[in-house]
C-alpha cells in the first residue's frame, strides 16, 4: 500500500516509477492516489516483483501539466519474501517503508503514529491554504475597491475639467 501526504484534496497524485505496475515513468499510467482520512492512498495494493529494486517519484497532475518531486528519483528495494509493505511518504519530503501487516489488521503504533502526523500535516496545509485564499480574495476586493475609487475620481476630474472648459 502507498500513504502520501500532499496538499489539499482538489488536486491529484500519481505514484509513478521504473516498475511496469508504476505505469514505467508515465505518470498518467502511474498508480492513482485517492483521498482518504487526510492522506493520499493507492486504493489497491500494487503487485511489485519480488527481490527487485525499482526507482519512483510522486507526481503532482495540474490543469497545465505535472509537477514531479524535486531531487533524485526514490529507491525501493522489495524483499524476496512474499508480504505486504506499506510505503508512507510525503511530497518532496521523508519516506518510510515497513512490512504491513495483512489486510484488515491493526496498524503498529509506529504506523498509527506516522499516519496521524501525516493526517495533521495536510490538515495544516488545508488551513493554510484556506488562509492563503482568504487573503487573495480580501486583496481581490481591496483591488477591486481601488479601481472602483479610481474610476470614480477620474470622472469627477473628467466633469471638473470639462466645466473648467465650458467657463473658459
Amino acid at each position: 500500500h502507498v500513504q502520501a501526504c500532499g496538499h489539499v484534496p482538489n488536486e491529484t497524485y500519481r505514484f509513478a516509477g521504473s516498475a511496469p505496475a508504476l505505469g514505467a515513468w508515465n505518470p498518467t499510467r502511474g498508480v492513482p492516489l485517492e483521498w482518504n482520512q487526510g492522506m493520499w492512498t493507492a486504493e489497491d495494493p500494487i503487485d511489485l516483483r519480488a527481490d527487485s529494486r525499482l526507482e519512483y517519484k510522486f507526481v503532482r497532475m495540474k490543469a497545465d501539466g505535472e509537477e514531479w518531486e524535486e531531487g533524485p528519483n526514490r529507491i525501493l528495494d522489495v524483499p524476496a519474501v512474499e508480504g505486504v509493505l506499506k510505503l508512507r511518504a510525503r511530497f518532496n519530503g521523508d519516506a518510510m517503508v515497513s512490512s504491513g501487516p495483512p489486510p484488515g489488521a491493526e496498524e503498529t503504533p509506529r504506523e498509527a503514529a506516522a499516519s496521524s502526523q501525516c493526517r495533521r500535516d495536510a490538515e495544516e496545509a488545508n488551513r493554510q491554504v484556506t488562509r492563503l485564499q482568504e487573503h487573495l480574495r480580501f486583496q481581490g476586493e481591496k483591488h477591486q475597491r481601488s479601481q472602483e475609487e479610481h474610476a470614480a475620481i477620474l470622472k469627477q476630474l473628467r466633469n471638473e475639467l470639462r466645466d473648467l472648459r465650458r467657463e473658459a
